[in-house]
């Protein structure tokens, strides 16, 4: 193995170009060998893997630039592979070049930051393309799912930013007088896949990564806090103004992600962003003017952690006639009458969880709260069975399936 990891992908100094072929045969192999095998286990006496491993990703660095997109595919499952063997001790030794201990990784730090560079110059190149978009989408989520993968804030993040920003100013500029210009690009964004694939690393990187809790959100720079508000600003305004499917689908699993992660107690960067945020989550909600039921399938989840989150602003007398958090329930409540009887699908689980996560979570100031709407709003106790019986239908979907919120809701419970 280590003679074949020396001799197999670090070839005579000869022009790349000449050498490419035996190189790409060299790793290909190389990766379906090691994929046989445990390669941390086998190599961990003085973590001797992350040595080979920054190794190969320096041979893997030297190829990208080199491949076109009928041999790109084998360097990036490699790279992608080989990323999940130690991702913490892989992005802190190699791709971060942080505290090299030797001197064959001091060599590999020096290439580490173009590693990041070359695959987000390839996303941009193929993330048109039908295949190779999923397979580099896949990596960069693995990257993002690092915490404090500094490559990857200072690679990607920016590219993140761009591209909602230049989505964002097309939605906000629909109605002047390049209408037309506006809609095209933001339509061209739509159908090469570039802002849905963007959102889908960007939400991965703030549901996946361990740097977003409470502590680590308050001891975090000012400017990068101030970095993820704007985004966030601009997800809600996207969200409010502008209706396509899966537009809305990724940009309610961002919504919500931020609502699990960033919008708390602790974080007053966000305190003028919540009512905002109520009353956009009932608009999203109304049947008229929200989203359809294919894009509005993660509504329930961010009602779930959004409230979760700023349950105090939803008690403690603040509700009322028209608050946010009763057109919301009532919403809720309304489309889960009109389920019933009907099959249960994925949008009307994510109705009945939010349900069952406002019974089980605040019974004694909420749950009053709760009847007297529909004891007197919406028709009394035959409603009030209309819903139980709905609610106990997804029962089984509610003991087994773990929410987003992190938080098991049982019917039982509720009940």
């Amino acid at each position: 193995m280590d003679l074949f990891i020396a001799e197999g992908l670090t070839l005579p100094s000869v022009p790349d170009v000449r050498m490419f072929p035996i190189k790409y045969q060299s790793l290909r192999t190389l990766y379906k060998y090691t994929r046989l095998m445990n390669l941390k286990k086998t190599y961990e006496a003085d973590k001797k893997y992350i040595a080979i491993l920054c190794r190969i990703f320096d041979q893997i660095n030297k190829l990208l630039p080199l491949c076109n997109e009928d041999t790109i595919h084998v360097p990036i499952q490699a790279i992608t592979y080989y990323s999940q063997v130690d991702p913490e001790e892989t992005t802190r030794l190699y791709i971060n070049g942080l505290h090299p201990q030797t001197e064959e990784q001091q060599i590999s730090s020096q290439a580490a930051g173009t590693l990041l560079e070359n695959v987000a110059k390839l996303y941009d190149k193929y993330h048109q393309h039908s295949m190779l978009n999923d397979d580099i989408v896949d990596l960069l989520k693995i990257q993002g799912s690092i915490s404090d993968n500094v490559a990857f804030k200072n690679t990607f993040l920016p590219l993140v930013e761009r591209t909602v920003a230049v989505f964002h100013q097309c939605v906000l500029g629909m109605g002047t007088d390049q209408q037309s210009k506006l809609q095209e690009e933001a339509q061209r964004l739509v159908d090469t896949n570039g802002f849905n694939s963007i959102l889908s690393i960007f939400n991965a990187h703030l549901l996946n990564s361990a740097e977003f809790n409470d502590q680590a959100m308050l001891s975090k720079d000012k400017k990068e806090v101030q970095y993820y508000v704007a985004l966030l600003k601009m997800i809600c305004e996207i969200l409010h103004s502008y209706r396509e499917t899966y537009v809305n689908l990724h940009s309610m699993i961002t919504l919500s992600a931020f609502c699990k992660k960033h919008i708390t107690p602790g974080n007053p960067e966000y305190a003028e962003l919540i009512p905002k945020i109520f009353e956009l989550l009932a608009k999203l909600g109304n049947t008229n003017i929200g989203l359809d039921q294919t894009a509005a399938v993660y509504l329930g989840h961010a009602n779930i952690l959004f409230f979760k989150s700023c349950s105090e602003a939803c008690v403690s007398g603040q509700t009322g006639q028209g608050h946010p958090f009763d057109v919301i329930f009532i919403q809720v409540l309304n489309r889960v009458i009109e389920g019933c009887g009907n099959p249960l699908n994925a949008y009307m689980k994510s109705q009945t969880i939010f349900l069952c996560y406002l019974f089980a979570a605040r019974p004694a100031d909420l749950l009053p709260h709760m009847l007297m709407i529909i004891t007197q709003t919406l028709g009394g106790k035959e409603t009030l069975v209309k819903i139980l019986r709905a609610i106990l239908a997804n029962h089984t979907h509610n003991v087994e399936a773990q929410t987003s919120s992190g938080l098991r809701t049982s019917n039982a419970i509720m009940v």
